[in-house]
C-alpha cells in the first residue's frame, strides 16, 4: 500500500510488498526490497538500495550526510 500524500520519484524501484505511510518522500536512485515497511514523512534519498524486511519510523532521513 502507498499512501496518496507519498512522494515517490518515477524511477525508484519498490518491490510490490513495499508499504508507504503518509508525506514520506522516496527519490530516484533509491530500491527497497520486499516487505519493507516506510513510516509516515521519512525521506530516502541518495544512491541507497534497501533490502528485505525493514522498517522506517516516523521522520527518518536514509541516504543523506549526517546531522551536524
Amino acid at each position: 500500500m502507498i499512501h496518496p500524500t507519498a512522494i515517490i520519484h518515477p524511477q525508484a524501484q519498490l518491490d510490490a510488498t513495499t508499504s508507504v505511510g503518509p508525506h514520506a518522500v522516496i527519490d530516484e536512485h533509491v530500491s527497497i526490497g520486499p516487505h519493507c515497511i516506510v513510516g509516515p514523512q521519512v525521506h530516502l534519498t541518495g544512491h541507497t538500495t534497501i533490502g528485505a524486511h525493514n522498517r522506517f519510523h516516523t521522520g527518518a532521513v536514509i541516504g543523506d550526510a549526517p546531522r551536524t
